[in-house]
């Protein structure tokens, strides 16, 4: 895929990994909507590229909200008239035991992490009127192992995906879903704790994004931007492999 005159939308687009979507695509002649729940990052961000080859929109959004949820693609379709490729970036994870998080702490991640992506997701296959999209989630490498005093972010990031090694069984010929696992991130990503206890191996921002975007171009369904944490996980990933006939065997059959 190429970007230059392409519709973008990106979500958690003031900062960290969406931040930095926005500053790679901003060499492509493309139209791009950043959404965020920071208004001024947002607009930060817009005067930052001001002189870009990109044309930026900004749409300040709270995925923590489900009736902001709702309007997601909606408001996103009014902005750029169509969408060729939606990040599903937005995320966030509170660092502490499952017993210190609140009702409303977890109520959080759960929308923001899980239910925006697949809620956005779903607006596009109902709105696409058959126009073919990308959808890229950023997921975690936490959906494939988890860490202590991150159980509610890892649960939500699992789900993604099991999700869409679900999805992919199911027709849906004019949506190409891919699904990102970075490692932790530098950035202010991690609510609640010291830089220092940031689990390792970690990776900046750019790195992500530059492997995202390459990823998008091949049309991949899946990226590892970090190499050691794919090689780490190989096993997992190779048993995946085998269960792929079961799988297989069990998708329904078109009458």
């Amino acid at each position: 895929m190429s970007f230059n005159n392409k519709n973008i939308v990106i979500t958690g687009a003031a900062s960290g990994i969406g931040q930095a979507l926005v500053m790679e695509l901003a060499q492509y002649q493309c139209q791009v909507l950043a959404i965020d729940t920071n208004e001024n990052g947002l607009i930060h961000l817009a005067k930052k590229l001001d002189s870009s080859m990109m044309q930026v929109q900004i749409l300040v959004l709270d995925l923590a909200n489900p009736d902001q949820i709702q309007s997601m693609v909606p408001l996103a379709l009014e902005k750029l008239g169509s969408i060729d490729l939606f990040f599903a970036n937005a995320g966030f994870a509170l660092y502490g035991s499952f017993g210190s998080q609140n009702f409303a702490l977890r109520q959080s991640q759960i929308m923001v992490n899980l239910v925006a992506p697949l809620e956005g997701l779903y607006q596009m296959l109902q709105l696409a009127n058959g126009r073919q999209f990308s959808y890229v989630i950023t997921a975690s490498a936490m959906a494939k192992t988890g860490m202590p005093h991150y159980a509610m972010y890892a649960a939500t990031k699992s789900a993604l995906d099991r999700f869409a090694e679900c999805f992919r069984f199911e027709q849906n010929p004019g949506c190409h879903l891919m699904l990102v696992y970075p490692i932790a991130t530098r950035t202010e990503f991690f609510t609640g704790q010291d830089q220092a206890n940031i689990p390792w191996p970690s990776q900046s921002p750019i790195k992500v994004a530059q492997s995202i975007l390459k990823a998008v171009r091949q049309k991949k369904t899946s990226v590892y931007p970090s190499f050691l944490f794919r090689c780490m996980i190989s096993l997992q990933l190779f048993n995946q492999w085998l269960m792929y006939p079961y799988q297989l065997w069990n998708k329904p059959k078109q009458g």
